[in-house]
């Protein structure tokens, strides 16, 4: 979107949960970390024109993300969930972290 007039420039479809986005300056790319198990990475062609460069699979629930521009390389913290049923009928089923589950996934090229 143009941040001066609102106007739509492009759309593309993003997974699930996005939690966070990094742009690398240099190589001119978008990335968008999504908790449903994929980082969706994009290229600025232009100020008004950009390209799908694909997405790579992750883990899901990968969509805490930090880029370091210096390496290049995107870190996106997981883990893997234990659901427990809801205690109370229409209740929400309570998630909590799979003990020893935790890891760091680094992307580079």
């Amino acid at each position: 979107m143009d941040a001066s007039s609102g106007k739509v420039i492009n759309s593309f479809p993003l997974g699930r949960g996005v939690d966070f986005a990094g742009f690398d300056t240099q190589a001119k790319l978008i990335f968008f970390s999504c908790g449903e198990g994929t980082l969706n990475i994009f290229r600025e062609k232009s100020a008004d024109e950009y390209e799908d460069a694909g997405a790579i699979k992750t883990q899901p629930s990968a969509k805490t993300m930090a880029f370091d521009p210096k390496t290049k390389k995107i870190f996106l913290s997981a883990a893997e969930y234990l659901e427990t049923p809801a205690t109370t009928p229409g209740g929400r089923p309570q998630r909590s972290v799979k003990p020893g589950s935790f890891v760091v996934l680094v992307v580079g090229k």
